[in-house]
């Protein structure tokens, strides 16, 4: 494909690995068609625009307490209010059915590869 959109357009799921000095094209995804995951962990390092961000319908995390320290895709969109929004969610909670997405919704899983200490 000659652009990142020509490769993702029509796909149901995206899934990128950039490189840490590149990010994701912002239409990547940001009609709403696909289903995104994201894994940078580092506070100050994103890999998705935060206008993406702030649209998605849901995000879903490893665990919220380990996004608040290394996502910096989560940390720098969201405000304290964007901490809160229902509509950011922990992986656990969609395994279990939690997450009622409709085909139209932008939605994006945030790893951070986070592990239980248990």
């Amino acid at each position: 494909m000659d652009t990142a959109e020509a490769a993702v357009r029509g796909a149901g799921i995206v899934v990128t690995a950039p490189t840490p000095k590149t990010r994701c094209s912002r239409r990547i995804g940001s009609s709403g068609d696909a289903h995104q995951r994201y894994g940078s962990n580092q506070a100050k390092r994103r890999e998705l625009p935060t206008e993406l961000v702030r649209r998605a319908d849901w995000i879903a995390v490893d665990s919220i307490e380990q996004a608040r320290m290394e996502s910096g895709d989560l940390l720098l969109a969201l405000d304290e209010n964007g901490w809160k929004d229902p509509k950011l969610v922990e992986l656990k909670d969609v395994a279990a059915g939690g997450l009622k997405r409709r085909p139209s919704d932008i939605t994006i899983f945030k790893s951070t590869a986070w592990r239980s200490k248990t």
